[in-house]
């Protein structure tokens, strides 16, 4: 299989991963954010962060260096590199949303407040 090819298989499997990410526990029918009755670890917040965006960027990072012939070891780490900055970016996301709900900022972050309260409330 080409490099071409494998890259579309890598991108295909992100875009079914964004699918999965809507319709896990941590959503309700309608696709907003959830809590369980069971709570939330940290663990399901790292998971759904990756389903919902972290897949795409670690796997854009991986395909990248397919296409330029790089070893399985380089594409590893850049796999592994897009995650973390997924997961940091959420991070990012959640925290200034939580500034802006305290200082009574209006933003568009404001009523993502909410929908982020599986990873505030571990922080808490």
């Amino acid at each position: 299989m080409g490099a071409v090819e494998q890259v579309v298989e890598v991108i295909s499997a992100a875009i079914g991963d964004m699918m999965r990410a809507e319709f896990t526990p941590l959503r309700d029918s309608d696709g907003n954010t959830v809590l369980p009755a069971d709570g939330v670890t940290m663990s399901d917040w790292e998971q759904q962060t990756f389903l919902a965006s972290g897949s795409l960027m670690s796997r854009s990072c991986r395909a990248a260096l397919m296409l330029a012939n790089h070893s399985d070891t380089l594409q590893q780490q850049a796999y592994e590199f897009g995650k973390q900055i997924a997961l940091a970016y959420q991070v990012v996301s959640c925290s200034l949303c939580v500034y802006h709900a305290e200082n009574m900022v209006i933003s568009r972050c404001h009523s993502k407040v909410l929908k982020n309260f599986p990873f505030l409330l571990y922080g808490l």
